[in-house]
């Protein structure tokens, strides 16, 4: 059994970035606040920053709710654990994958990266998780042909249109 697992910095950023984020632009609307009635034109960047820290706030909680922090592989299934505020476990068998998608999957450089199974169940990671490289090609190696083969052509379409 492989465990991988993410560097205690990067997972602080995906635990706890929002939080000082938040705060700042908390601390920014203050003066927003204050002043509006001197200059209802403030309104504009007010809104702008609510919004911000509205979409900030629920990009975190999708992580929150996807993201594990520990993930073990056997030749069967991934098991996951260590989401945050949760003692969950997901285990996720790979005759039950059902898609792949985001980041490598779908030929971009980064971003989070889900694994979907048929049973409702929805994990995702990083590349920047320990070992990502050998975690990705593991689950590509152990999906049904189908899965493979449509992550192999979107991979392929997108570098020959990064070569043209």
């Amino acid at each position: 059994m492989k465990e991988y697992t993410y560097s205690i910095f990067f997972k602080f950023l995906y635990r706890y970035a929002n939080l000082p984020l938040t705060l700042l632009l908390i601390i920014l609307l203050i003066p927003l606040v204050v002043n509006l009635d001197h200059n209802i034109l403030l309104m504009i960047p007010l809104i702008i920053t609510l919004m911000m820290i509205y979409f900030l706030n629920r990009f975190y909680i999708t992580l929150y709710k996807i993201i594990p922090y520990k993930i073990f592989t056997d030749e069967d299934r991934l098991i996951c654990k260590d989401f945050l505020l949760s003692h969950r476990r997901e285990d996720i068998f790979f005759k039950e994958i059902e898609s792949l998608n985001g980041g490598i999957f779908e030929g971009r450089i980064n971003g989070v990266m889900k694994i979907n199974s048929k049973n409702n169940v929805s994990v995702g990671f990083y590349h920047s998780m320990n070992n990502a490289n050998e975690f990705e090609s593991f689950i590509l190696s152990k999906v049904d042909r189908r899965i493979y083969d449509e992550i192999v052509n979107k991979i392929g379409i997108k570098s020959r249109q990064g070569i043209s």
